[in-house]
C-alpha cells in the first residue's frame, strides 16, 4: 500500500522541502518492513479564481482527479479529529490489512478544502487546531508517517 499526499500549492526547494524528503525517505524504509510500499507527494498549483469558494472548488476537482479506484481518502484540516501517533499508526494498519490500494490525504491551500470534497472523504484529521499553511502540513504529514512506522 502506498500513502498519497494531495497538496495543494508547491513546496519551493529549500529547507522545508529538503526537510520533507528526509522524512519521507525514513519512512519509506521503515514502512517497506511493514507493508507501505512508498509515500508519493503531489501537488497542484493554487487556483487564481477570484474568491475563496470557486479557488476551493477549481482546487478540489484537481484533488479528485489524482484518486483511483480502491484508494481511501483522507482530508487534513483544522477541524477534524485530533490522532495521537498510537491511533494514527493503527489507522494506516487497518488500512493495510483491508488491502486497501493506497490512502490519500487531502492537503488545501491556503482557502482550506472545498466541503463537498471534506463530505466525500472517509476522515477528516488534524494535525494541530490553529491554521497551518500546507507546506508545514506536508511536513507534519511525512512526520506523522515516519514517527508513526
Amino acid at each position: 500500500m502506498r500513502l498519497f499526499l494531495n497538496c495543494v500549492g508547491t513546496l519551493k526547494s529549500g529547507p522545508e522541502r529538503e526537510l520533507m524528503l528526509r522524512y519521507i525517505q525514513r519512512a519509506a524504509t521503515v514502512g517497506r518492513a511493514i507493508g507501505i510500499s512508498g509515500i508519493v507527494v503531489r501537488e497542484i498549483h493554487e487556483s487564481r479564481a477570484k474568491n475563496a469558494a470557486d479557488r476551493k472548488l477549481e482546487e478540489s476537482k484537481s484533488l479528485r482527479a489524482l484518486v483511483h479506484g480502491g484508494m481511501e481518502t483522507i482530508c487534513c484540516d483544522e477541524r477534524g479529529e485530533m490522532l495521537t501517533s498510537l491511533k494514527f499508526s493503527e489507522l494506516i494498519g487497518k488500512k493495510r490489512d483491508q488491502a486497501v490500494n493506497g490512502i490519500a490525504f487531502f492537503i488545501g491551500g491556503p482557502d482550506g478544502l472545498d466541503q463537498d470534497l471534506m463530505a466525500q472523504t472517509s476522515l477528516k484529521i488534524s494535525f494541530c487546531q490553529i491554521k497551518i499553511d500546507a507546506n508545514s502540513t506536508s511536513i507534519f504529514a511525512c512526520w506523522s508517517a515516519d514517527f508513526t512506522m
